[in-house]
C-alpha cells in the first residue's frame, strides 16, 4: 500500500455493475483516473499480516467520518463508548465510511447484545467491545 501520495484510497462510488468482476452491488469504487478498485474488508486486512493503521472517530458528523475514511487509513473506528456519538449518529457515519471503501469498525459503549447487533445492523465491519475483563463477559460479547 503506497502511502507518498495521501493515501490510497479511491475517491467516488461507482454506480452499477462492473464488467469482469463479481460481487456484491456497490463494492466497487472508481478512483480519480477511472480505476475500478475493489473495497477492501477487515478480514482481508488482517488476514495480509501486514501492519494497519486506524483512525478514530469521536466526533458525531458523517463528513468528519468521511473525512477520516479519504485520509488513508486502512480502516476507521467509530466510537460510540466515549463522546456525543450515539447510534443514531453513528449509521450516517457508517454510511458515509461506506462510500470512502474504508472498512469501518464500531466501539460500542457496553457489553451487550443490543449494543453489538445495532451496530453491526448499522454496518459495521467488526466491533470493539469494551470492559471485558473475564472469560465469561468475553463469552456474553460473542453468543
Amino acid at each position: 500500500m503506497d502511502r507518498s501520495a495521501g493515501g490510497h484510497r479511491p475517491a467516488a462510488p461507482v454506480g452499477g455493475a462492473c464488467p469482469g468482476l463479481t460481487g456484491a452491488a456497490g463494492s466497487y469504487l472508481l478512483d480519480e483516473w477511472g480505476d475500478i478498485w475493489i473495497m477492501t474488508t477487515l478480514r482481508e486486512l488482517f488476514d495480509s499480516g501486514e501492519v494497519t493503521y486506524g483512525g478514530w472517530c469521536g466526533i458525531p458528523s458523517g463528513f468528519s467520518a468521511e473525512l477520516i475514511g479519504r485520509s488513508g487509513f486502512d480502516w476507521v473506528n467509530v466510537d460510540n463508548q466515549h463522546g456525543l456519538v450515539g447510534y443514531d449518529t453513528t449509521t450516517s457515519m457508517l454510511q458515509a465510511l461506506s462510500i470512502t471503501g474504508t472498512p469501518a469498525l464500531v466501539r460500542v459503549p457496553w457489553n451487550q447484545q443490543d449494543h453489538i447487533m445495532k451496530a453491526l445492523d448499522a454496518g459495521a465491519q467488526g466491533i470493539i467491545v469494551p470492559m471485558v475483563g473475564t472469560a465469561e463477559e468475553a463469552r456474553r460479547a460473542v453468543y
